[in-house]
This record gives structure tokens, C-alpha cells and sequence, in this order.
């Protein structure tokens, strides 16, 4: 089923006569050597090519004597008039976009009237260069969207890279002898022949505990990610210099209310300005709490938005039951799709090279087969992605009663009685986060993120290099001034939401050539929901999400307001079932494979002893497997590039 019906707000035609969408990629090189102009052009191709997945409906490059940017588009509006680089007046600006400013239209009108710029054709990336120009390099902060930015300013010969807020868009960065490479994935930076992919040993542990690697460093040596909220300014005769320009941890608390109305026109306003495309754009409506209410403020604006279930063999009727109720009640058209169950082992290594930056969530392989199935039908999907993080949807937020119970009787029995009481049902380490539990949840949150056992980590620590959780442990004494719930709410929305969450959905997405979208993260959103006390959003164990679980008792049916929460299917056990064990023990035992190489053998043959051992070990293995596969695809095969067109290069 196929609509290129134009979706969400209406543009007059006497106000903008053309309007386009800026999802894409972008890769380039800020020069620290002499390079020649053709050398410069080359290497930003190579880098572009490598991710025409992002973008296959074009491909530009850019050079400047001090730097060089390839751009790959993804059309989604005006399909004609989209292409990068954007630029100011006299051409000294130059500016790519990966992602969408949802605010341009305002943008537009503020540049009328404050300056009397009038830009009445292009992409919502044509405000930037001008934003810059007479806002400077805090310009960022009036833009509403998703991005991944890159200035380059001739006037001064600099360079300014920007991630947005919340690190929905990804942007990766090496500093070597020659240049400062960059792009939105790191397999262009491999492609500029000045970056060589590598594992970071020190950054294994830390991923096989948190299936991400923290902070600003990557599973490659020598590249980093820049962080949500920065960014790197590069200038002649001057290093590199990372700065902060947006921080969710500041925001302090300002009401003790719900504020429910408050909420509901946010995301509905949200919603609206992400419903703008030419291209077929759909709801991901899975019957849960959060897609539900997305695609209700989506019937809001635009009589044409469609909602896709998309179910897999073994996904529960009674989610899709609830899909179709969602979709009836509120009028909207409802189109399911079937997904294939795959094969992980077989498709291991395609997968590796758009999950990219790995991340070792085993919702990554059945995310890009939804991601596969829409994009059959569109190329812009809302999703719900970002309320548990800011609302309170997962169970680590709270004690259930028994843990509370249990953390009673160690507190007034002392560890020793009351753990031979509890029948020492907890382990060690958890007796210790429930002790602390009333002074700090840190060792509580600790806990539910990570995800090696105690063996684990005493037959690894010889690997260790790093404290994988001195991230978490920073965020949250940044989070200090915050109540003890909003506190984990806003460690997750610094970490593991753009480390694995949004950087899943990007690739997953991405592989696809299709664009997802979050209207959660509208930053709005993350400002309101950290100003609204914890107590507010979690009611118990049976109620999280309490705010939205309200809102949804507006609007949708109710039983999806107190519908208990579905995560994604997770079928790891399967995929490496007693048949697949011999493959599993080739990858990761046989002599010369990374991981014989590198990590503890007593160690690994316990994880593979049999197929027992593998699914009592399941999520290990899993990491391990993602890992290897790293190594195999990048570092062994030397893969970046996908099929990719030749590039045409600006003056």
C-alpha cells in the first residue's frame, strides 16, 4: 500500500515556494597538512560512497582549501531542490545537515523580520548558514530538531561540527597527523585512507557490560564520537576544542504538578512539526502506551498519516489487537506487515556493517528487519522512542515490594542475618545496591545496566582498562539537584538512550534509507518532563509511565492506558539454539579469530561448554559474536563501501 499524498502541515504558497527535507549523511576532512585539491576531493568521495545507504537519492562534494565534505541525500520533501551544501549570500558559509530542523518555517520569518533575509526556496537546512552568520556559533540554540551539523566558515577558515541535544543524529571524529576526519559513520572515517579500523581493547569489557562502549570513545581505537549537546570547533593554528553548548542536567525542577494540558499540547505540537514530508510517512504503532499516543496527535495533523504494525511470527495477537483498536478509535488507517524471523548467524556480518558503531542491544537484528519491511511502504516513521527514559517506563526506577521488603530486613538485620533469612535469593552485589538504596540508587542503576555476573568479571579482569561505569557515576552527580527518580531518568537520557537506544534506531533505520523520527525527543519535551517531580511519573510497580498512562485515558482505548509494557522480542536463545552451537564455537574458539586471541580461554570455553552453557550465557555470546564480527568485517575484510555513484564537486 503506497500514499505520496503530502503529509502534516500545509505550506502557503505565497509564503515558501519550496520546501525540502535534509536527511542524509555527511563525511569529510579538515585539513592539518597540504593536501591537493584533487587529493581532497577524492578521499571525501570514498567517504560518501561508504554511506550511500543514508542517502541514495544524491551525492555532492565540497571542497575548500582547508577542508573537504561529502554529502549523500535522502529525499523526503521538495524532491528536486534538496542537495548540500547550503550557503549564505556571498558564499562564504557553507553549511550540511544531517538530519531535519522542524522549526525552519519560524526560522524563516525570524530571518525576515530581524534581518530582511528572505529565503523562500530550499531545504529547511537553508536557514543555517544565515543563523550562523548573524547568530554566531551559538546559532544551534534556536534550532528544534535532529541534526548532526557541519559549518565551514571561509571567513576564518574554521570548521564547526554539532550534534543535536539528545543524540539522535551520530557524528564520529578522529584527529590524526594529516586532518580532523569526521562523519555519521565510522566506516567513512575508514574510508578516508587516514583512519584504520581497530578495536579498542580497552573498550571491551565496558561493551560486554553495557552492549555500548561509554562517554565520548568508541570500540575503535583512535575515533570518538561527539557527545549530545557538543561541539568541536576546529580553527587554524588552534587544537581542536570540544565545547558543551546544551545539557539536560540543568534543567532544574519547576513545578510539583502534573501538568498534564502542558504535556498534551507539547506532543501535539511536537508531533505536528514532524509531520512534514512529500514521501509516504507512517506511524510505527506497535498497541503500546507510546506509539499509541503518537499516532493520536498525528490524526491531529494531517488526515493522511498511516499507522504500520508490523508483526513478526511470534509477536502476541493481543498486541495486535490492541494496534487495530488504537487505529479504529482514532480513525486512522492501519496497514500490518509481516516481518521475516531471519537468520542472525547467517546475516551477522551484513548487519556488523550498518550497525557500524557497534552496539550489542539483540533488538538491533529484528529493528532492522521492521526497518527492511517499512520501508516497502515509506520513507519517514514516527516511533515512540524517549518515553521511558523521560516518563519513568522501566522497572529499575522502583523497587517492586519485595525487594523493598528485602531491603528493609537488610537494613535492620545487617547483611549477614538478613541475607540467610531472604535465603540469600539476592546476590551479593544486589544486597549492596539495596542497602545503599536510601542514600544513593547509583549502585541500584549500576545494576540494572550492566550485565556481566561476578565470575564474568573476575575471569576478565585482566582486560579491564577502564571503570565502565564512571560515565553513569559522573551523570549522576551532575544530576544531584534533581529528585532520586527524575536523577535516573536523566542518567538514562544521557547514556544509554543515545549510546544504544537512538544510535540503534539511526542505523536500523538508516540501512534501510528510510528516516525515523522521535517526537519524544523534541527537546521541549526533555526540558518539561525534567522540571516535573519524579513522584509524578512513576506510581509503582503497576503504574509507570503514570503521566502518559493519563494522557492516554484521554484519547486512546482504555485498555491501552493500563496496559502492562512490551519490549521488543528478543530471540537470542533461538538464534543460537543447540544446532547452531558448532557455528558459534568456530567463531569465537577457532585459532586466529579475535576472540581466542584476546580474551580469557578458560573463560570462553565455560560460555560454550554446550547448549546449555550458551543459553544460560546468551546475552554474553550474543556481545561476543557482535564483537567478532567487528573485527571480521572491518578490521580483517577492510569493508566501507556500499555500491556508490560518483560525486560532483563544488568551486
Amino acid at each position: 500500500m503506497r500514499s505520496h499524498l503530502r503529509c502534516g502541515l500545509q505550506y502557503p504558497t505565497d509564503e515558501v515556494d519550496s520546501i525540502a527535507a535534509s536527511m542524509c549523511g555527511f563525511a569529510g576532512l579538515y585539513a592539518l597538512a597540504p593536501f591537493a585539491r584533487d587529493d581532497l576531493a577524492a578521499r571525501a568521495a570514498a567517504m560518501a560512497a561508504s554511506i550511500a545507504h543514508r542517502g541514495p537519492d544524491a551525492q555532492s562534494v565540497l571542497v575548500e582549501p582547508f577542508a573537504a565534505v561529502g554529502f549523500r541525500r535522502l529525499a523526503i520533501v521538495d524532491l528536486v531542490t534538496g542537495d548540500q551544501p547550503v550557503q549564505n549570500g556571498d558564499g562564504s558559509i557553507q553549511v550540511f545537515l544531517n538530519g531535519e530542523i522542524y522549526n525552519h518555517l519560524e526560522l524563516r520569518e525570524r530571518l525576515r523580520r530581524d534581518h530582511g533575509i528572505d529565503i523562500r526556496t530550499g531545504s529547511d537546512a537553508a536557514v543555517l548558514p544565515f543563523l550562523y552568520e548573524h547568530y554566531g556559533p551559538d546559532f544551534v540554540d534556536l534550532c528544534n530538531g535532529m541534526f548532526a551539523i557541519c559549518v565551514l566558515d571561509r571567513r576564518d577558515r574554521s570548521c564547526r561540527l554539532y550534534r543535536d541535544r539528545l543524540g539522535i543524529k551520530p557524528l564520529y571524529v578522529a584527529i590524526t597527523p594529516q586532518a580532523v576526519v569526521f562523519g555519521s559513520e565510522l566506516k567513512a572515517l575508514f574510508a578516508s585512507g587516514l583512519c584504520a579500523p581497530a578495536i579498542d581493547e580497552a573498550q571491551l569489557v565496558p561493551f560486554l557490560e553495557l552492549f555500548y562502549v561509554p562517554g565520548a570513545a568508541t570500540i575503535c581505537r583512535g575515533v570518538d564520537k561527539l557527545m549530545p549537546g557538543e561541539r568541536l570547533v576546529l580553527q587554524g593554528g588552534q587544537p581542536p576544542r570540544r565545547e558543551r553548548w546544551w545539557r539536560l542536567a540543568s534543567v532544574q525542577p519547576a513545578r510539583d504538578d502534573e501538568a498534564l494540558d502542558e504535556l498534551d499540547a507539547l506532543l501535539a505540537d511536537a508531533t505536528r512539526l514532524q509531520l512534514m514530508a512529500d514521501v509516504p510517512i507512517g506511524i510505527s504503532l506497535s498497541g503500546g502506551l507510546d506509539s499509541g499516543l503518537i499516532a493520536h496527535y498525528a490524526s491531529l495533523g494531517s488526515t493522511h498519516v498511516r499507522a504500520y504494525t508490523i508483526a513478526f511470527p511470534d509477536t502476541d495477537p493481543g498486541e495486535l489487537d490492541c494496534a487495530r483498536q488504537v487505529a479504529r478509535k482514532l480513525g486512522i488507517e492501519q496497514v500490518e506487515i509481516s516481518a521475516p524471523a531471519g537468520d542472525f548467524l547467517a546475516e551477522l556480518d551484513a548487519t556488523t556493517f550498518f550497525n557500524d558503531e557497534p552496539v550489542a542491544d539483540p533488538a538491533f537484528y529484528p529493528a532492522l528487519l521492521v526497518a527492511r519491511a517499512a520501508a516497502e511502504h515509506v520513507k519517514v516513521l514516527l516511533a515512540g522512542s524517549g518515553a521511558d527514559e523521560l516518563f519513568a517506563g522501566y522497572g529499575h526506577y522502583t523497587l517492586s515490594p519485595k525487594l523493598q521488603a528485602g531491603r528493609l530486613l537488610y537494613l535492620a538485620l545487617g547483611t549477614g542475618l538478613g541475607g540467610r533469612l531472604a535465603g540469600n535469593r539476592h546476590s551479593a552485589a544486589t544486597r549492596r545496591a539495596l542497602r545503599a538504596y536510601g542514600r544513593t540508587r547509583l549502585p541500584w542503576h549500576a545494576l540494572a545496566m550492566t550485565h556481566l555476573g561476578d565470575a564474568d568479571r573476575r575471569a576478565l579482569q585482566p582486560l579491564v582498562r577502564r571503570d565502565h561505569l564512571e560515565e553513569i557515576a559522573t551523570a549522576f552527580a551532575a544530576c544531584g539537584h534533581l529528585d532520586a527518580r527524575n536523577q535516573q531518568l536523566c542518567v538514562d537520557a544521557q547514556t544509554y538512550l543515545p549510546h544504544q537506544l537512538l544510535s540503534l534506531l539511526d542505523r536500523t533505520t538508516m540501512a534501510a534509507s528510510i528516516e525515523g523520527r522521535v517526537p519524544f525527543l523534541d527537546h521541549r519535551i526533555a526540558e518539561f518532563a525534567m522540571g516535573v517531580h519524579g513522584r509524578h511519573k512513576y506510581g509503582g510497580v503497576r503504574e509507570n509511565k503514570r503521566m502518559l498512562r493519563r494522557l492516554a485515558a484521554r484519547h486512546l482505548p482504555a485498555g491501552v492506558a493500563v496496559r502492562k509494557k512490551h519490549g521488543f522480542p528478543n530471540s537470542v536463545e533461538q538464534w543460537l539454539g543447540p544446532d547452531r552451537l558448532p557455528a558459534v564455537r568456530e567463531q569465537l574458539l577457532d585459532a586466529g579469530t579475535f576472540a581466542a586471541t584476546t580474551f580469557p580461554k578458560p573463560w570462553l570455553q565455560s560460555l560454550l561448554a554446550d547448549a546449555g552453557a550458551v543459553r544460560r550465557n546468551a546475552l554474553t555470546v550474543h556481545s561476543l559474536l557482535v564483537v567478532e564480527s567487528w573485527h571480521r568485517v572491518f578490521c580483517r575484510s577492510g569493508a566501507t563501501v556500499a555500491a556508490g555513484a560518483g560525486a560532483r564537486a563544488h568551486a
